[in-house]
């Protein structure tokens, strides 16, 4: 009997890159297929010493190289091994993005087809749910985001058994509450994979860029003092507190004539408008009034944080910090500690706690929950059972 996956039947010649894509050190290539040796023989050259090699038996390994019509592979080292009796070749080499694409033409060239890695975890009996969190772990982008993730592959197959015990049961409230509560805490569990968005707004040559340089620990943003440096914003990638969050350098608002520098403060309010918190700058020396932010910037109710900025040009002052206001000086790297524990306590604020908690991280799955708990609602218990055994199936 042919193992059969979507279409595709995985006794046919077939490969998969196992390892995540990118820019890795190593990356472990699976083959397999009735026939895959015979197809990969003359693409395979084993070294010290050269020899032919004849029908592989299971288990065996081969130090050697693989050779395609226009790339010669580094050493790579092949282990002959089986999934569900389907021959496969596991082939462990170096990694990067150049490389195996160039790896990939070569397996095509051979006559394999490419089929995705989550397609193997059907073959040696992972769930559906199982396979699909593999894929998302992927998409983690801190430690802990990926600590989280794989958390949620022993916590969400109890949960949706119990979901689907109680969907037998035709238990109506249970079922709705229990689908509720999985797509509330998903509002956490989404930025795990999706990262916080935190828009700098603010008047020109205020500090902006030093203080987004400041914050990620990193000169990545140019700081000049001439006003409308800034014009397109600049987006940066890093870690709070082990949660990703993307921080945009806007231009600087005012009124101009220059075109650029307006299509630069009307980009920046397109970023403001979806994120999930703003920080609005304004200099320490300023007026009060000068310090609030344009109400065009903040009709959206979006969470606000002020930050007054070189606090060093105040001399010996010590200002009164009103509520959600935090004092900074980027050239004596002082406040920033205090303004990045109020940047997480504003982004969290809100979302659900605990990261022990059953969590539909991914669109499809929160989708999926959605469907059962209208179904329970509509009373058609048969489809809804039917929705949550996709996800707990091999």
């Amino acid at each position: 009997m042919q193992t059969v996956v979507g279409e595709f039947k995985l006794s046919h010649p077939w490969f998969c890159l196992v390892t995540p894509e990118g820019p890795a050190g190593v990356a472990v290539w699976a083959v397999g297929g009735e026939s895959v040796w015979n197809l990969l023989r003359s693409h395979f050259q084993i070294i010290n010493p050269p020899q032919k090699i004849g029908p592989i038996k299971l288990g065996a390994q081969f130090l050697g190289r693989l050779i395609g019509k226009n790339f010669v592979s580094d050493e790579v080292l092949m282990v002959s091994t089986t999934i569900n009796r389907v021959p496969v070749l596991e082939i462990h080499g170096h990694g990067g993005s150049l490389i195996s694409q160039m790896q990939r033409e070569l397996f095509v060239e051979a006559g394999l087809e490419e089929v995705p890695a989550s397609w193997i975890g059907n073959l040696v009996g992972k769930t559906k749910l199982l396979a699909h969190l593999e894929e998302v772990i992927l998409k983690g982008q801190t430690l802990r985001a990926i600590r989280c993730l794989l958390n949620q592959s022993r916590v969400l197959p109890k949960f949706l058994a119990y979901l689907a015990h109680e969907i037998k049961a035709e238990n109506e409230e249970k079922v709705v509450l229990l689908c509720d509560s999985l797509a509330r805490c998903s509002i956490r569990g989404l930025h795990w994979v999706n990262p916080f968005k935190v828009t700098v707004l603010g008047p020109p040559n205020v500090g902006k860029s030093s203080l987004l340089n400041g914050l990620i620990g990193a000169k990545r943003v140019v700081v000049s003092d001439i006003p409308g440096t800034t014009i397109d914003p600049v987006q940066v990638l890093t870690a709070m507190d082990g949660w990703p969050v993307e921080f945009c350098d806007t231009a600087g608002l005012r009124d101009t004539s220059d075109y650029l520098e307006k299509m630069g403060v009307k980009l920046a309010g397109k970023k403001a408008e979806g994120s999930n918190l703003i920080l609005w700058l304004s200099e320490a020396r300023s007026e009060p009034s000068e310090a609030l932010i344009p109400s065009d910037f903040n009709n959206q109710k979006i969470p606000l944080i002020t930050v007054r900025t070189k606090l060093d040009l105040l001399g010996d002052l010590n200002p009164e910090t009103p509520l959600n206001t935090v004092f900074v000086s980027s050239k004596n790297r002082v406040g920033f500690d205090k303004l990045q524990e109020m940047i997480i306590k504003k982004l969290l604020a809100g979302l659900p706690d605990g990261e022990d908690n059953p969590t539909a991280c991914t669109g499809e799955l929160i989708k999926s929950v959605c469907e059962m708990r209208e179904l329970a609602k509509a009373g058609r218990f048969h489809e809804a059972l039917e929705k949550v055994n996709y996800w707990l199936d091999n």
